[in-house]
């Protein structure tokens, strides 16, 4: 292949393609993130970021450069609903899974048992 100009419509050929695969990647994360939380309109957002490293000569002339690429995705982060749990005295969190919104439900057998105690 012949020397080429390196801009964004060819970064495909850059290096292997590893930065346009990158990005690909985090684009195809972003656009499943959307697909599986179509109620959550938070922005998505992907960042393809170009580091250029000066290479100097003796006299301090720039004759080459360095490139690299970062890709970061930012999506947004998985919040769930507040659900409440009892205390006990021996720091445990506890919850019951037949009644979400009452931690202090107990079962019909739990409640004979501690009918009987």
């Amino acid at each position: 292949m012949s020397r080429t100009t390196l801009d964004l419509n060819n970064l495909k050929d850059f290096d292997m393609g590893k930065a346009n695969a990158a990005f690909l990647k985090c684009l195809a994360s972003a656009v499943r993130d959307m697909l599986d939380r179509p109620g959550d309109k938070t922005v998505r957002k992907i960042t393809l970021q170009m580091e250029l490293r000066p290479i100097v000569q003796q006299d301090g002339d720039v004759v080459d450069a360095d490139v690299a690429f970062q890709i970061r995705s930012s999506l947004p982060v998985y919040r769930t609903a507040a659900k409440p749990v009892a205390l006990d005295r021996q720091g445990r969190l506890i919850f019951n899974p037949d009644a979400p919104d009452n931690p202090r439900q107990f079962t019909i057998d739990e409640e004979i048992d501690r009918n009987a105690s």
